[in-house]
């Protein structure tokens, strides 16, 4: 694509992709709302908060960026002359520490969710394969220190 065509179209996807972060963050904020309310402890609700928290942490860290994308699209549709120095002052100030730190916890959110995948999986397994030992094997207690060990795993 050329020109405006290209920039147009990348900003509908921009803001596409802003509009399907938000809806996620509204559902994993109802999630953490629902499962943590007392008479839904389990140990299920113990990974499914986590799973929550997990992917909140991956759509706000991979939108960070975003931000200045937007910003950029924007700008350039609309031709604004002071905006190299904005951006800048933005790339000089800002990126260099967000960087690192939305990178690490960005990539640190995507492992903890594939792991909390696979461990709500073997829970759930174990429930409707063994329901008689789900009691011993995946107690309350014993599924904190599983996410928090998936936690631990994922920043490694």
């Amino acid at each position: 694509l050329e020109g405006n065509v290209y920039i147009f179209t990348s900003f509908i996807v921009q803001g596409l992709r802003l509009l399907i972060g938000l809806f996620g963050l509204v559902g994993n904020t109802l999630s953490i709302i629902v499962w943590s309310r007392p008479h839904l402890k389990s140990p299920s609700s113990v990974v499914l908060i986590a799973l929550a928290v997990s992917d909140t942490l991956f759509i706000v860290c991979g939108e960070w960026f975003r931000i200045l994308e937007n910003y950029i699209y924007l700008k350039r549709y609309n031709g604004d002359p002071t905006f190299d120095s904005v951006v800048l002052f933005y790339l000089n100030y800002h990126t260099q520490w967000a960087a690192v730190v939305s990178g690490t916890i960005y990539r640190t959110a995507s492992s903890a969710s594939a792991h909390l995948t696979v461990l709500l999986t073997v829970e759930r397994y174990i429930s409707i394969c063994h329901p008689f030992r789900f009691e011993e094997w995946c107690s309350y207690s014993r599924t904190c220190k599983f996410v928090a060990a998936a936690m631990l795993f994922s920043v490694a």
